[in-house]
């Protein structure tokens, strides 16, 4: 068992940390020239007769969205190329007891993702997702997912590094909701079946990562269940992941990820959505406390319940309620607003304006003042091809 998941870590975990300033200042010089290029292939693009339909603002529903909305080329007849460069910065105001305010901006942040869509067959496929992020302080990039696909009417099979189903993860913010802690990649088997055309049952199983003081390397595993309706109007469903410690959180990461019990989490979300607005909610819960960390935020749970309004097709404006309890560093409540231009096909810019309010206590700074309250700008300029 240990030689097949060290020859599945090879294949699916490969990720790149180059430490040289020298290559940091190529990469970043390379992906400028790449978004200048692009710039200029929108902008001609979209002054044909054919281009001059926008398409509507709201790009990313959920993480998933996010990570495929690239617009995508046909290179082949099997072969799909596709594509996402965004430059983000945010702003943050923190406000502590006895009138202190600690502000920070920082760097601005560069990411490029790029997939690659494999249609071999009709029933056989394969994706690949690479991902950069680039600032002044750290380069990082690797492979987000790497996976083959054998599907047919009713069931369809994913095996590789992925992103777990379970959860949503539903956003219109640049800024990603505080529940997000639950969002889960790994090397997996996922299998789903669709014994009726609206409903679907998921199941599957991942290589552990965190695992039992004294143990060896593990499996866990999920459930999860979806209905949606074909337009699709109503989105609905829930989850079940049996250790919440495999999420890309790494909640307890500062202990190596090891644990003296598994702790696991559920999900649920729900999505109504019509032409010109939506509204989404979903929360995620840990099931019960992780014994590694300290009481007042060792069972995390949050929620996350947004309202979406699309007056034109390049336009959109959001407000979000979320809350969150026994999260590490996390405001108990954050309220928002955000809005999405897209002025030109291919082309997105978004911000936000977040409020959070922390719990008395919940956090203090190295003289013992506590943070009361926190205010949040982002704003992102996304470019699709």
């Amino acid at each position: 068992m240990r030689v097949v998941l060290d020859w599945y870590r090879r294949i699916f975990s490969i990720e790149f940390k180059p430490q040289k300033l020298e290559q940091q200042i190529v990469l970043v010089k390379i992906a400028s020239l790449y978004l200048l290029l692009c710039s200029s292939f929108v902008l001609a693009e979209s002054q044909t007769a054919d281009q001059l339909k926008t398409e509507a603002a709201r790009i990313y529903r959920n993480s998933e969205e996010r990570r495929e909305s690239g617009l995508g080329t046909q290179v082949t007849d099997w072969l799909k190329v596709s594509g996402l460069i965004e430059i983000e910065n945010e702003y943050l105001n923190n406000n502590f007891s006895n009138d202190i305010e600690v502000s920070r901006h920082d760097n601005p942040n560069l990411s490029l993702q790029v997939g690659l869509q494999i249609d071999a067959t009709d029933w056989f496929s394969a994706e690949i997702l690479f991902d950069a992020e680039y600032n002044a302080k750290v380069y990082f990039s690797r492979f987000e997912e790497i996976l083959v696909k054998v599907e047919n009417e009713q069931w369809e099979i994913k095996i590789g590094r992925l992103f777990l189903p379970f959860g949503e993860y539903y956003s219109h913010f640049v800024t990603s909701p505080i529940l997000e802690f639950g969002e889960t990649r790994a090397n997996a088997l996922v299998l789903e079946y669709s014994p009726l055309e609206d409903f679907e049952i998921t199941g599957f199983i991942l290589e552990s990562r965190a695992e039992k003081v004294g143990g060896e390397d593990d499996f866990d595993w999920g459930l999860g269940l979806r209905y949606s309706t074909d337009d699709p109007t109503i989105q609905m469903g829930a989850g079940f992941l049996s250790d919440l410690a495999e999420s890309e959180e790494r909640l307890l990461q500062s202990f190596q990820d090891t644990f003296k019990r598994r702790v696991s989490a559920w999900n649920a979300y729900a999505r109504v959505g019509f032409d010109t607005f939506e509204i989404t909610g979903e929360l995620v819960q840990a099931t019960r406390a992780f014994k590694e960390i300290k009481k007042n935020s060792d069972k995390p749970f949050s929620y996350n319940i947004e309202f979406a309004y699309f007056p034109k097709e390049t336009l959109q404006l959001s407000v979000r309620t979320e809350h969150s309890d026994e999260l590490a560093d996390q405001p108990s409540w954050r309220f928002g607003i955000s809005g999405t231009w897209r002025p030109i096909t291919r082309f997105n810019l978004s911000v936000d304006y977040l409020y959070g309010k922390f719990k008395n206590g919940f956090i203090r700074d190295d003289s013992g003042n506590t943070l009361n309250y926190r205010h949040l700008i982002a704003a992102q300029l996304a470019l699709e091809f």
